[in-house]
């Protein structure tokens, strides 16, 4: 089915540039896709290019709002386990470790990360403000800093500034950093560090609408994505991800990072 092969595109600095790969469409996405070609029959067949008492695939599109059940094999290819993101976080240059982290012991958009600077985090209160303008549904929230969080970005901090390398456009970014994870040799699922963190904080509060209200989501989604895909052992392996003695060697790495 033309939805389960959806061409991947990805922004380049000359444009929108098809990758050669496909995917099935998923979500939102999904049911534009439905969308469009319901009224695409239907005009059809108000035209009389198609036979009126004929059924066609297009009848037997799930309905808009209609979900395929995933598998949990498949959820669980959305997130990183503890040894895979150490070998990124020990691996990447010094001045992308932020947006890794703050990804996947925070769970933070990378939208959002982009917009952050280091004064919006109250170390003594020991949590990050998010304005309504830097998040995605416009509301502001605060996210809680685990000990982990800290141990990866105390050292780093700077006193003021950007916190990631900071561009025109949200998708230079992830362009940008995707030069640099592409030589990493680690898998890279979709939303690999928000969903790690909805996963293993999931399992270990046991409360989607808290987790809802620390990431501006939904508990349902929640729930329905995140629930149950490891145990207390994953967990304790994940809480084993820290930095590395005396890390790190050059703080200067980090004031590299202009905006452009």
């Amino acid at each position: 089915m033309f939805l389960d092969k959806i061409p991947v595109r990805r922004r380049t600095a000359n444009g929108v540039i098809f990758t050669g790969k496909y995917t099935r469409a998923e979500g939102r996405t999904r049911n534009n896709y439905k969308g469009a070609l319901c009224t695409i029959f239907s005009y059809a067949r108000k035209m009389e290019y198609l036979t009126r008492d004929v059924k066609t695939s297009a009848e037997n599109i799930m309905v808009a709002g209609e979900k395929r059940k995933k598998k949990p094999e498949d959820l669980k290819k959305k997130f990183y386990t503890a040894n895979e993101i150490q070998t990124i976080l020990d691996s990447l240059p010094l001045k992308w470790v932020p947006l890794v982290i703050l990804g996947v012991f925070a769970g933070i958009r990378t939208a959002e990360i982009h917009r952050l600077h280091w004064e919006d985090i109250n170390w003594k209160a020991g949590h990050i403000e998010l304005e309504k303008e830097m998040t995605k549904v416009g509301r502001r929230r605060y996210v809680k800093m685990s000990e982990q969080l800290i141990a990866w970005l105390k050292p780093i901090a700077q006193e003021k500034g950007w916190i990631v390398p900071h561009y025109s456009h949200d998708s230079t970014l992830s362009l940008e950093f995707g030069k640099v994870r592409n030589l990493i040799p680690v898998r890279k699922p979709r939303n690999g560090c928000r969903d790690s963190f909805a996963t293993y904080r999931l399992w270990e509060i046991q409360d989607e609408p808290q987790l809802a209200w620390e990431m501006g989501t939904s508990p349902r989604k929640l729930k329905d994505n995140y629930l149950g895909l490891i145990g207390d052992d994953e967990l304790a392996a994940w809480k084993t991800v820290m930095p590395k003695e005396n890390w790190p060697a050059d703080k200067q790495q980090l004031n590299t990072a202009k905006k452009t």
